[in-house]
């Protein structure tokens, strides 16, 4: 699976998803630390990139274009180490990862995940 994590997670999580198999990369990675989320949107539309993001934006952004992708696996820790968000984002792709590929968006709090086909 081919991910696009946002710029306030870790570069480690980009590091971490690879390390587990999948195409991963940060958003500095791309110059996009500073990008809006519609830029974030459009880039991971085009890579076919699942968005992972702390941000809830990115839903109401899919909603109201009624966009069918990128799905978007957001995270909804509170205030969390690196390592706890590295290992929610983990557990939600186990649990979600081919509902990721179809078009969703995910929401996780590291110990549930909910999911939303896309579009809503």
């Amino acid at each position: 699976m081919r991910f696009l994590v946002g710029a306030p997670l870790p570069p480690r999580l980009a590091a971490v998803l690879c390390e587990a198999g999948h195409d991963a990369v940060h958003a500095r990675d791309l110059q996009m630390q500073h990008a809006s989320d519609r830029e974030i949107l459009g880039a991971a539309a085009q890579q076919s990139r699942v968005v992972v993001t702390l941000d809830l934006d990115f839903a109401a952004l899919l909603a109201t274009y009624r966009a069918d992708q990128p799905s978007v696996l957001i995270l909804r820790v509170g205030n969390v180490t690196a390592d706890e968000m590295i290992q929610a984002v983990m557990g939600a792709v186990a649990t979600v990862g081919m509902q990721l590929r179809d078009g969703t968006i995910a929401v996780t709090d590291g110990k549930h995940v909910r999911v939303r086909r896309l579009p809503i």
